[in-house]
């Protein structure tokens, strides 16, 4: 009894271990290059997207590699597509966004006029020798008046 316990207990953890998944850009990838990206990814969820093409493709990677038997010839075949889920729409909708907005940098610019820029302060310790510099100076010019 408590070796099936223990097989269920496996089995159990087994079926509840995460799929883990990426999200990778490949702005030149069509359909057939982004399923073989997501099957070279591994097993999990993974997205593939492409910015300049607006277009997010997702996948569900049921092959594991390191099974016994694993046929690479026919890892596309355990390789499926699926909906992109809400949370994947939305984040693939706000990084097109940005691409769009940025001409495809993705890197916000902000000019700002000089006059706004406040100069780095001064350490104390640079303060304190500038100041007896000043001093100095200011007392060497007094006596010599």
């Amino acid at each position: 009894m408590n070796v099936l316990n223990s097989l269920a207990g496996i089995a159990l953890l087994v079926a509840a271990a995460p799929s883990y998944g990426a999200n990778v850009r490949c702005d030149h990838c069509g359909e057939s290059a982004a399923q073989s990206l997501a099957q070279s990814m591994g097993p999990g969820d993974h997205v593939v997207f492409s910015l300049s093409q607006n277009v997010a493709y997702a996948y569900s990677n049921e092959c594991d590699p390191s099974t016994p038997g694993f046929d690479p010839a026919t890892a596309l075949l355990c390789v499926f597509p699926r909906q992109l889920t809400s949370g994947e729409a939305e984040e693939f909708a706000l990084a097109h966004l940005i691409y769009v907005q940025t001409g495809g940098s993705m890197k916000f610019e902000r000019n700002v006029p000089i006059r706004d820029i406040e100069p780095p302060r001064l350490s104390r310790r640079l303060r304190t020798l500038r100041g007896l510099e000043h001093e100095q100076i200011g007392e060497v010019r007094t006596r010599g008046a």
